[in-house]
């Protein structure tokens, strides 16, 4: 049985990946913040309560935190396959109007929270010959007016991907580069201190018509990752965008700036 450890599963993307992974017979390890949704989840995914899947109550801004993971492997067979670091938040905002602190708020969970949950287990992936998917954002290629603290971390995931990603090559182990574009999930339900508004917000100017669902994004980047691609984008709007921007910059540069984010 194959063994999966996928970040910030208590919704979204994350918990679509935990579902279908479950559900294609993967023993699914899974984390996040929220204690209520993460024991609703394990009885979801594990109603016998027979170790098919086990969450742990991290978060990814403290690598120490993911030694309780370690632990919880070495204590049981089976070793580790893949890792998906997905966790992460949007905040926005002008430069102008912003601080330091934002910055670094931004940078703690979605750059160094991509570094803290891979880390602890290059050892696990490199004897399974395993896998790491790396979630991004269309904004890795795509900076957006007002959204400059969220673009520039993931265009620092990006460029760490690559580099991993020849790193990892020689050891057997392979890295996925995920850019998704508009996917229905409560990334725009979280404000910029990190705090998640059941209600809202949520951003009304993006039409239903162009966002995916977390379901068919999880499909998708579950596919891509099982081909060990070097990256998968999710949704046709992102992949002509970003085709868009690498073929026509000066089209694409006026197009973004008539973008709010």
């Amino acid at each position: 049985m194959k063994t999966v450890l996928i970040t910030g599963a208590t919704a979204g993307i994350g918990y679509e990946m935990a579902k279908q992974y479950r559900a294609q017979g993967w023993r699914v390890l899974f984390c996040g913040r929220r204690l209520d949704r993460l024991e609703r989840i394990e009885r979801e995914l594990d109603p016998k309560s027979i170790g098919l899947a086990k969450f742990f109550c991290i978060d990814v801004k403290h690598s120490d935190e993911f030694t309780q993971v370690k632990h919880w492997l070495a204590a049981h067979e089976g070793g580790l396959d893949l890792v998906v670091a997905n966790a992460g938040f949007s905040l926005s905002g002008r430069f102008e109007d912003l601080n330091e602190n934002d910055y670094r708020r931004q940078f703690d969970v979605n750059f160094y929270g991509v570094m803290n949950s891979i880390r602890p287990f290059l050892s696990e992936l490199k004897k399974s010959k395993g896998q790491i998917a790396i979630i991004g954002s269309g904004n890795s290629y795509l900076a957006i007016y007002g959204a400059s603290p969220y673009c520039s971390s993931k265009f620092a995931v990006r460029a760490f991907a690559e580099c991993l990603r020849m790193e990892m090559a020689e050891k057997g182990v392979s890295v996925t580069l995920v850019c998704p574009g508009f996917v229905d999930t409560e990334i725009h339900r979280v404000d910029n201190s990190g705090v998640f508004h059941p209600e809202g917000p949520h951003p009304a100017a993006i039409p239903k018509w162009i966002q995916a669902s977390a379901q068919s994004a999880a499909a998708s980047i579950m596919r891509g990752i099982s081909r060990r691609k070097a990256e998968v984008w999710v949704t046709f709007h992102v992949k002509f965008a970003i085709l868009l921007e690498l073929l026509l910059k000066p089209v694409s540069r006026i197009i973004r700036n008539r973008i709010r984010a």
